[in-house]
């Protein structure tokens, strides 16, 4: 008995330092369409790492507007409240939920001690209905803190592509309160108005007495929901930023100057032709997107020109 009571003594003790050695935790995307990313991290410095992998073949960078190298600081209560939320899950041995699908997404979480030892999960487009929630347990903690911690423009961008993957409903947050600003992320809201009752119920939650601002840097609606959202700036106040072709085209813009480098060093002159004609139509293509945003009576280029138009409009 005796014997027992030490032995479960001494993996209650285990237990508990596992949970304290771990060191890292990652987040490998294998995304269709976009390069794949690792989010890694580093319990000890709470920073949080985002790497794209590089891939480039005969002068050109495949997926480099999905590149990046950045590392973000994580503040202590953001760390705490992401790793209780882990530490919640009770991962105990490496697990693999796999799904056949067509043009998804595969990730793996990955728990890592300081003997470099690794329990990890791995799933293929988990569906949120299924009975196993593990997989958004451990991606509902994720983009709570990589919402928190990126302050970076492209990061939030590629990691809303990312999120737009899995099954997180209308695509619309709360970003600030004072003045009350929502963001469109992860593409465009499609549909009309039959198909998009969620939208509608948002919508018609929004405040009619004071100005709401929506960041359209990397979401958009559907043309076919422009006369939907008419009728509710009748008795609201919506104003818009930003362009979300315009910022893909942006980072287009990027990758295309990115491979001019490459196909240059390679001294391949029939693919550096091309890609400077590709600019040329691109940097046109921005400059038209960019007159129709003057053109348009509530939305605005940048969200300080926004500011400004409030501040010199008297609301009853």
């Amino acid at each position: 008995m005796n014997r027992l009571i030490i032995i479960l003594f001494s993996l209650l003790i285990f237990s508990c330092n596992s949970e304290r050695n771990i060191e890292k935790i990652e987040y490998e995307f294998y995304p269709a369409f976009l390069s794949p990313i690792t989010y890694s991290i580093d319990l000890n410095d709470k920073v949080l790492y985002q790497n794209s992998r590089f891939y480039k073949t005969d002068g050109y960078i495949q997926g480099s507007k999905n590149l990046i190298n950045k590392k973000y600081k994580i503040n202590d209560e953001d760390l705490t409240k992401f790793l209780d939320e882990i530490y919640a899950i009770g991962l105990d041995s490496s697990i693999v939920h796999q799904r056949d699908v067509l043009d998804g997404i595969g990730f793996k979480f990955n728990l890592i001690d300081n003997r470099n030892d690794t329990i990890s999960l791995t799933s293929v487009s988990p569906n949120r209905k299924d009975k196993s929630t593990v997989d958004y347990e451990a991606l509902d903690a994720f983009f709570r803190l990589t919402n928190k911690a990126i302050n970076d423009y492209k990061g939030s961008y590629i990691t809303e592509r990312i999120q737009d993957y899995f099954d997180y409903g209308l695509q619309i947050k709360l970003t600030n309160t004072e003045p009350l600003e929502y963001r469109v992320w992860g593409g465009r809201i499609t549909g009309c108005e039959s198909d998009n009752p969620e939208l509608i119920t948002f919508l018609d939650s929004l405040p009619n007495d004071k100005p709401v601002i929506f960041d359209l840097r990397n979401g958009g609606f559907a043309p076919c929901l422009s006369s939907l959202l008419d009728q509710f700036n009748k008795n609201k106040k919506l104003f818009y930023y930003g362009n979300y072709y315009l910022s893909k085209s942006d980072l287009e813009l990027e990758t295309l100057k990115d491979q001019l480098k490459e196909a240059e060093k390679d001294m391949n002159s029939s693919m550096v032709g091309s890609l400077r004609a590709t600019i040329r139509g691109t940097e046109k293509y921005m400059n038209e997107i960019e007159k129709e945003i003057i053109q348009n009576q509530h939305t605005f280029g940048t969200k300080e020109e926004i500011i400004k138009t409030i501040a010199n409009t008297v609301y009853n």
